[in-house]
């Protein structure tokens, strides 16, 4: 049990420091720093060091952070907290084709100037307000970013169609690219999360209960009828939720390229 619980926190670490150093060399140094303001092409070795050195750089910052809190709970809702504002954006990102980086950046400045605030003045109790007010502010300014920006470059959009058939809001770009399914595939998308997740409710707690015979609800007294339920019912639902998933209907969808 140790041995899983400090491979799960290396690994926590490890996601975190290489998402954070990802972000530093291609998203701010090789972007920004060099091809919009130094008007360069890095190469890799320089974006190797940058990111070894925004390795080093997080750990620090993680480290005097580390010295502030309490407790696990604390550091949890502090994350959160700062998590949320990209939430929503993160999202729209794969959803909706006019969402651009610069709205991911506005989110994330947002969320960092906004949380401290509401860490000091809002107490841990009222942690749904919290994450409520920064999940609101950072998507607005998502939205704004959006509207001053604009999307990004469309033959860029394309090839990301192209390769990737995301579902949602992708009306120009899914035509330019010989789609027209429109949100019809996010909704057998999202029918098929729905069905699968109570697929696998409806299977988890009927085995469950047969095996460690917990006792069934108050209004439905027969265990043998609860269990038996309980499995028709999920394995009924294997071939709804895998039709909706993998095998969605294929009218006016050509083949990817």
């Amino acid at each position: 049990m140790l041995t899983g619980m400090l491979a799960a926190l290396a690994s926590t670490v490890d996601t975190h420091l290489n998402w954070g150093a990802s972000y530093w060399t291609n998203d701010i140094y090789k972007r920004f720093i060099c091809q919009a303001w130094r008007k360069t092409k890095p190469d890799g070795r320089a974006l190797v060091w940058v990111a070894r050195g925004a390795n080093v750089l997080i750990l620090v910052i993680a480290l005097a952070i580390m010295t502030q809190l309490t407790s696990i709970n604390q550091a949890w809702q502090t994350t959160l907290l700062f998590g949320a504002g990209l939430g929503v954006v993160l999202v729209l990102r794969w959803v909706w084709w006019r969402m651009n980086a610069w709205a991911e950046i506005a989110a994330m400045l947002v969320s960092s100037l906004v949380a401290p605030f509401l860490i000091i003045y809002l107490d841990y109790d009222q942690q749904a307000l919290r994450l409520l007010v920064v999940a609101t502010v950072s998507t607005a300014a998502a939205m704004a970013a959006i509207w001053i920006k604009g999307p990004e470059d469309r033959r860029l959009l394309t090839a990301f169609y192209q390769r990737v058939r995301p579902v949602g809001f992708w009306g120009p770009i899914a035509r330019e690219a010989g789609d027209d399914a429109g949100p019809r595939r996010l909704g057998l998308a999202l029918g098929a999360v729905a069905t699968c997740s109570l697929s696998v409710f409806c299977l988890l707690v009927g085995i469950g209960t047969w095996l460690i015979g917990s006792p069934p609800p108050v209004w439905l007294p027969s265990r043998p009828l609860w269990i038996g339920g309980l499995l028709v019912a999920g394995l009924a639902l294997c071939p709804v939720w895998y039709r909706l998933g993998y095998d969605p209907p294929r009218r006016g969808r050509t083949a990817p390229r």
